[in-house]
């Protein structure tokens, strides 16, 4: 492992404590060998005027739930130190009144909650403290003879603690540890805790503590895994699992392949079948991907599979719930959907209700992996006993961190929309991505890159391309694990021209660009929408079906055969319960087609000034590409869930179609 200590950059937070804190936190959180999303845990000792003008000694702690890779000022909750300590003389305290207590003790009331930790970091006499959850010491610590390994490559080094959940009692064991003894504290199945006068000496000794673990396993434990090309994957495959894991959690949920050639190289470890189902790196990540994932077999039906794992979670809920005592402690079943696949030779199945979650669960499965396939040659990896981790997954406190709601009705569902560079196209897909929907954009305008990040998959394709149609589908699929929603969007205004000029090829291009490709995309899509949650279609056609003008047969002809399209498609898709409908707007003026120089010659011709002829509808009001964005969210969402085969005009009234 490398220490990513600058002096130099260091040197820019002498003199904050806070500061030169953030600076190491993000050190650590910048190495997932060393913490994942949301793990581990930092905190600085300082001093603190208060209201009185007295100075008092506080401490800067990791609040539950930040991410120590991106952490700021904000990440961190500032608490006094002296009622924490006095905390730690009681011989008894319940989970709600540390919370309590610990809450009582922030001199900022507007903070976030706390780490669950708080207490221990408050005891150990060191103004910098350090706890990651290092790979390295966990895939030691998880197998047979982890303890007896770890202390003979420590020795009297570091202080040795069995597993012990989280708060008041970890803490009182760690109180009575005389720590400058010791250069840290090793949690077995849990992690590594070093601490330090200054940030640099904390830092740096998390790094030679861990790399005494790395080392060792790199020169002793190295597996033998055999990276390959990925087998075939039938999406539709992916598209059906995605959503019955859905249904499962109740809640639309993200499912994209990982498909990493190291990743695909863990998955063709010999008995996979049983050592992927081994545990939790640490109980830490149980809230996150569950005790085990599913292991997908080649043969038999995926889904007999997935509600195999179903019922075996609910079994597992079962038997460990008989258990408690406390009926006041009973906290109903969570869903019994796993949080990711193991595919053998394919890779990883990752699920999420954000993209972001699909994220963490992408690493978190790869470390797992990659530390069961190390711990075979220590004889396999073994963790805590099944009812510890249960009490670890339905711990409340541990709970209250994930954010379960679902009240955005876009969350976890995927759509796509084309001619999404600009204009009315790029504000559908933002809007979308604002609305909490992953979205496929796509146009042939290099401009469409613009708009890519996490949750947007933009793609540059040319729609009169079967092909590239084809090959951006499979990539979605691969990405998002499915397909709820089409905005049938892109198109081109030709210039005026009567039909007695118009040629052969313009009229082909016209017809092909505002028809065919729409045509198109239906056909390739509507195989992926059949196994969509709550897919419909909407089709951007134009005020020209209603109410067509000279020099436009070749766009309004299009249109007009679009909206008949759409009308069939209807009928066609109803046995699915895929939705169809249509949306004709008028004179959406901050589109590419009207520049400025074509709105003024416009609105001369009708002796009218720039903003009258902008607001020439009825109701006098201006209409936008967001008003056209906002209405598709609409006419797509669970308020039109009854309707399809609809024309609707946006267009402020158009005294022409009325």
């Amino acid at each position: 492992m490398k220490n990513l200590w600058n002096d130099k950059d260091a040197s820019q937070c002498k003199g904050n404590a806070l500061s030169e804190r953030i600076y190491s936190s993000r050190l650590l959180g910048r190495d997932q060998s060393l913490v994942l999303h949301g793990g581990g845990n930092t905190s600085v000792k300082d001093t603190f005027t208060n209201i009185f003008g007295e100075k008092e000694e506080i401490i800067h702690v990791k609040a539950s739930g930040y991410d120590l890779a991106t952490i700021s000022e904000k990440g961190f909750s500032p608490l006094r130190i002296k009622p924490l300590l006095k905390l730690l003389e009681l011989n008894k305290l319940s989970d709600q009144e540390m919370l309590r207590e610990i809450r009582q003790a922030l001199i900022d009331f507007e903070a976030p909650y706390p780490s669950l930790e708080t207490l221990f970091h408050a005891h150990i006499p060191f103004k910098f403290i350090d706890h990651t959850h290092a790979d390295a010491v966990l895939t030691i610590s998880n197998t047979q003879d982890g303890e007896a390994t770890l202390r003979k490559l420590y020795g009297n080094r570091v202080y040795f603690l069995p597993y012990i959940k989280p708060g008041f009692i970890l803490a009182k064991k760690i109180a009575e540890i005389d720590t400058k003894k010791y250069e840290g504290i090793i949690l077995l199945n849990h992690g590594i805790i070093t601490y330090g006068h200054d940030a640099k000496s904390s830092y740096q000794k998390m790094i030679e503590l861990t790399n005494i673990a790395h080392l060792y396993l790199e020169e002793n434990c190295q597996p033998v895994l055999h990276s390959s090309m990925p087998k075939e994957v039938s999406l539709e495959e992916i598209a059906i699992l995605r959503k019955e894991i859905s249904s499962l959690r109740g809640v639309a949920t993200y499912l994209s392949l990982d498909s990493r050639p190291e990743v695909i190289a863990l998955t063709n470890q010999p008995n996979i079948q049983t050592i992927a189902m081994t545990g939790p790196l640490t109980p830490d990540l149980v809230t996150r991907v569950k005790k085990d994932p599913l292991v997908l077999e080649h043969q038999g039906n995926k889904l007999a599979q997935l509600n195999a794992y179903s019922e075996n979670y609910q079994s597992y809920y079962n038997r460990n719930i008989e258990k408690i005592e406390n009926k006041n402690e009973i906290i109903p079943m969570l869903d019994p959907a796993p949080r990711y696949m193991v595919y053998p030779g394919i890779g990883h199945l990752c699920s999420g209700q954000t993209v972001a979650e699909v994220k963490v669960v992408k690493d978190i499965a790869y470390h797992t992996q990659k530390a069961i396939a190390y711990a075979q040659k220590l004889g396999g990896h073994k963790v805590m006993d099944e009812k510890s981790i249960f009490s670890f997954e339905y711990w409340r406190l541990q709970l209250r961190k994930l954010n379960t709601a679902n009240a955005d009705f876009y969350k976890g569902k995927v759509v796509v929309v084309t001619g999404a560079a600009s204009g009315i196209g790029r504000a559908i897909a933002l809007a979308f991505k604002e609305k909490g929907a992953a979205v496929l954009a796509l146009d042939i305008s290099p401009k469409i890159l613009e708009i890519k990040c996490d949750e947007i998959l933009a793609l540059q394709v040319d729609l009169t391309k079967t092909a590239e149609i084809k090959k951006a589908f499979e990539e979605t699929i691969k990405t998002f694990g499915g397909i709820d929603y089409l905005v049938s969007n892109a198109g081109s205004f030709p210039p005026s021209q009567n039909i007695e000029k118009q040629s052969e090829e313009d009229w082909e291009r016209t017809i092909d660009i505002n028809l065919t490709t729409h045509r198109t995309v239906l056909k390739e899509i509507i195989p992926y929408l059949k196994h969509g949650i709550d897919p419909a279609i909407l089709l951007m056609c134009s005020k020209n079906v209603w109410a067509p003008g000279p020099g436009a047969s070749g766009y309004s002809c299009a249109k007009a055969a679009l909206t008949q399209l759409g009308r069939v498609a209807a009928f066609e898709l109803a046995p699915y319960k895929i939705r169809v409908n249509m949306i004709h707007p008028n004179a959406v003026f901050d589109t590419g087609i009207w520049t400025d120089e074509v709105i003024k010659k416009r609105a001369a011709s009708y002796n009218l000034t720039e903003d009258e002829y902008k607001k020439n509808n009825l109701l006098k009001v201006e209409i936008t590409s967001k008003d056209v964005a906002e209405l598709v969210s609409l006419v797509l969402g669970d308020g039109f869930s009854k309707i399809t085969g609809a024309q609707i005009p946006i267009d402020g009234g158009n005294d022409r179609i009325i």
